[in-house]
C-alpha cells in the first residue's frame, strides 16, 4: 500500500515537473534562436558552432514539446534524463576548463558553474520523480506519437538546412558572412601574436569589396585588403591577433568593412586563453 502511494506521488510530481522542464527547454531553445538570428550567440568555445547550436535547438524544442504533450511519458522521462545527464557533464567540463560562458542562453552570458548547478538540480528532480513503472519505456504505437515523430523528422531536416551558413545568412538578412563563426586560437602569453585565416563569403548576386576593418594592437585584419568577392564567391583573409588583457578565457570580435550598401560591416569572433608565462 505504501509502495503504491509512493508511486502515485512520484507520478503526480512528474506531471508537474514535466511542464517545468518543458518550459526550461523551450526557453533556452528560444534564446539560442534569438542569438543566432541577431548574430549575438555567445561562442566562447569552439564547441558552440552554428551547426551544433542548431542541433541543440532542435533537440530542446522536440524534447520540450514532447514533455508538454504528455505522450509516452515514461519514454519522455528517459530521454529527458539522458539529455540532462549529458548537458550536466558538458557544463562541468566547461567549468573545469575555465570557460566564461556555456552558450546555453544565446547572447546572455551565464557562467558554466551556474548552469552546472541548474542541470544537477533538474537531473536530481527527474531521478526522484519517475513517471510510474519504468518497464513501460517501449514506444507507444498511438497515431499521435507517429505524427509527432514525423514532425520531428521534418524539423530536423529543415534545421539541417538552415544550420548551414547560407541558411543563417538568409535568416539574418546578411549578404556577407565569415566562416568559421568563431575561431579557437588556443593558449598564449601576454604580447604573443598569432595569425589565423577566415573565409569571407558573398551570398549576394553582386560583387562586394572588403575595404578595411579592425586595426588595433590586439587585432589587425588589414592583411590582404582590399579584397573583392565575386557574386556567390569567397576569399580567405589572414587575421593577426595579440594576446592581451586579463588571464583566462576570452571571446573577442573583429570587424570587416565592405562597400555593400546593404551590409557595411561583417563581424567575426575568435576565442582563446591568456596564460601566465612560466617562471624560469
Amino acid at each position: 500500500m505504501a509502495s503504491a502511494t509512493a508511486s502515485k506521488t512520484r507520478r503526480s510530481a512528474f506531471n508537474v515537473l514535466r511542464f517545468v522542464v518543458a518550459g526550461l527547454l523551450l526557453a533556452t531553445a528560444g534564446l539560442k534562436l534569438h542569438g543566432l538570428w541577431t548574430g549575438q550567440q555567445s561562442q566562447a568555445t569552439v564547441a558552440t558552432t552554428p551547426a551544433l547550436i542548431w542541433l541543440s535547438v532542435e533537440v530542446e524544442l522536440l524534447l520540450g514539446l514532447w514533455l508538454a504533450s504528455g505522450l509516452a511519458r515514461a519514454s519522455a522521462w528517459a530521454f529527458a534524463t539522458a539529455f540532462f545527464a549529458a548537458v550536466t557533464g558538458y557544463s562541468f567540463y566547461l567549468g573545469v576548463t575555465g570557460q566564461e560562458s556555456c552558450g546555453c542562453f544565446g547572447a546572455i552570458t551565464v557562467h558554466p558553474w551556474w548552469v552546472f548547478s541548474l542541470d544537477v538540480a533538474v537531473l536530481c528532480a527527474l531521478v526522484l520523480c519517475r513517471p510510474g513503472d519504468l518497464r513501460r519505456l517501449a514506444w507507444s504505437s498511438s497515431p499521435r506519437l507517429a505524427l509527432t515523430a514525423g514532425a520531428a523528422l521534418c524539423l530536423l531536416f529543415v534545421g539541417g538546412i538552415y544550420g548551414r551558413g547560407e541558411g543563417l545568412a538568409w535568416l539574418r538578412g546578411e549578404e556577407i558572412t565569415v566562416s568559421p563563426a568563431a575561431v579557437e586560437i588556443g593558449e598564449g602569453f601576454a604580447g604573443q601574436e598569432r595569425t589565423f585565416d577566415v573565409r569571407v563569403v558573398n551570398h549576394s548576386q553582386a560583387p562586394v569589396k572588403i575595404i578595411g576593418g579592425t586595426t588595433l594592437c590586439a587585432c589587425d585584419v588589414s592583411g590582404g585588403l582590399p579584397k573583392e568577392l565575386p557574386p556567390g564567391g569567397s576569399a580567405v583573409l589572414p587575421i593577426r591577433v595579440r594576446f592581451t588583457g586579463s588571464y583566462g578565457r576570452f571571446e573577442r570580435e573583429f570587424v570587416l568593412m565592405t562597400d555593400s550598401p546593404r551590409q557595411s560591416t561583417v563581424v567575426g569572433r575568435y576565442t582563446g586563453k591568456l596564460v601566465a608565462e612560466p617562471k624560469a
